[in-house]
């Protein structure tokens, strides 16, 4: 006959052995868990690996056949004209870097216009400069033949810069009391014309600019003719009567 005690003792066997199937479980579970982690890391860094072999070449190989059509499209030109494209080719990246842009549309027109309706501004540094214009559109830009192409870029910064100040002259003047666009319930429409891709860089071609400021007054500007996007990044880009 098995006494109080006797049971006592076989119960608390039986749950060290339970407990210890249990944690030998948790442990091989614990160690399935591992394993399958350490698998889905695999599987990501081939699927990146994968990507980065299928997807980059691909962006090469795409900038390679514009620098092809480029050359084809400019090969009955003088020499000099040649060696312009050339150059201007030689810039032609698979990304570029915005200096003072912003991170949206709206975010580039409130700086642009805060810059220009200062009367300290000679001249806005939210607005494409030299080096955005030779350096990121102009190599991107040459199979739509502009005329602008065959300038000199001291030439080109010149013809730029005049329309430049003449559009920034014209905003200006629809601008009464120019502190408004300081005010937070200053609100953009922006009325798209068309979206361009150029490679790594974007043009948002614009109808119209539509400024509420306080008092519910509705400024139109047509000035502001486009705007250049990058990286996700915004800069306002062409301005011209």
């Amino acid at each position: 006959m098995q006494t109080d005690s006797g049971i006592a003792v076989g119960l608390t066997t039986e749950q060290t052995n339970l407990k210890s199937k249990e944690t030998g479980s948790l442990k091989k579970g614990d160690r399935f868990a591992r394993r399958m982690k350490e698998k889905h890391k695999l599987q990501i860094s081939l699927t990146l690996t994968i990507f980065s072999f299928l997807f980059f070449p691909q962006c090469k190989g795409e900038l390679e056949k514009y620098k092809e059509s480029v050359i084809e499209n400019y090969s009955s030109q003088s020499e000099e004209k040649k060696k312009s494209i050339n150059l201007l080719l030689s810039q032609v990246k698979s990304e570029y870097t915005l200096q003072n842009s912003y991170k949206n549309q709206e975010e580039a027109i409130r700086n642009f216009l805060l810059e220009i309706l200062d009367p300290k501004t000679e001249f806005p540094k939210s607005i494409c400069n030299s080096y955005d214009i030779e350096k990121i559109i102009m190599p991107n830009i040459l199979l739509e033949k502009y005329g602008m192409v065959y300038m000199s870029p001291e030439d080109r910064q010149t013809t730029i810069r005049t329309r430049q100040l003449l559009g920034i002259s014209r905003i200006r003047s629809k601008f009464r009391n120019p502190t408004l666009i300081n005010s937070p319930e200053v609100t953009f429409q922006l009325e798209t014309k068309k979206i361009r891709q150029h490679n790594a860089i974007r043009f948002i071609n614009l109808e119209n600019i539509k400024v509420t400021v306080p008092e519910k007054k509705v400024i139109i500007l047509e000035e502001i003719k486009s705007i250049l996007s990058v990286g996700g990044e915004y800069k306002v880009c062409i301005v011209a009567p």
